[in-house]
């Protein structure tokens, strides 16, 4: 099943769109080239047939394509929570870019049906060695927890990442900049917390100005906000 539908992949990639997709991803090899809403329709297709068997037969070497279609049928295919959760942590060790894993984050809807065994599952992962790891869990967290009752767990695990990888630190920016926008009260002083990176709290602000979501007064703390964070910056140096 494998051999078709890899075949099915390269009949359906472009050039023109692995070129595109190629400069997003530095570093990400063996792109096809296949544009997302058709590889959504193709996992729907598959989820309908054996999929458990492709899944079964994944390895590191797959193209991203066959990695994406992955995620996508471990979000959505129908199997009990701790079945998905246990493909998950297989999975995540294959992960090599943010776009495979944001876009397996962002069909992992379990995590709105039955959120609290999922935020239990997802605390660990923050403590893990391997980046992606890190990142899945935050972005996680940003898709299906940035509300009550979870806010303050939410903020106190994104305050605790220390990860250096670029892609955790743009991914704890990227969710502090969600959660300022829909808890600013909960949020500032977390990007005032000397023990958050400082170029995290920068980039957060930076994303936060960007929004069109927040108003006048808001808008006013955050440039002031940017303004001290230079200023401890300066003294670091």
């Amino acid at each position: 099943m494998m051999q078709e539908i890899r075949r099915e992949l390269e009949q359906r990639s472009e050039k023109t769109y692995r070129e595109f997709a190629a400069g997003l991803l530095p570093g990400v090899e063996n792109i096809l080239g296949v544009r997302l809403p058709v590889l959504r329709a193709m996992a729907r297709e598959i989820c309908r047939e054996d999929w458990r068997t492709v899944l079964n037969s994944l390895t590191p070497e797959d193209c991203f394509e066959e990695k994406m279609l992955a995620g996508m049928m471990i979000g959505g295919a129908k199997m009990p929570l701790s079945e998905r959760m246990e493909r998950t942590e297989a999975f995540l060790p294959l992960i090599d870019n943010w776009s495979v894993c944001d876009s397996f984050c962002a069909g992992w809807k379990a995590a709105e049906q039955e959120p609290e065994p999922v935020f239990s599952w997802l605390r660990p992962m923050f403590r893990a060695p391997e980046p992606y790891t890190v990142r899945f869990a935050v972005v996680m967290l940003l898709d299906h927890f940035v509300k009550e009752p979870y806010i303050d767990e939410v903020l106190r695990l994104l305050c605790a990442v220390r990860q250096e990888h670029y892609y955790v630190k743009m991914a704890a920016a990227w969710a502090f900049s969600v959660c300022y926008v829909k808890f600013p009260g909960k949020t500032l002083p977390c990007l005032k917390n000397s023990a958050v990176s400082l170029w995290v709290r920068r980039k957060a602000v930076q994303k936060i100005l960007e929004s069109r979501r927040i108003d006048d007064v808001q808008r006013k703390e955050m440039l002031r906000l940017r303004e001290l964070l230079r200023s401890e910056e300066k003294a670091q140096q």
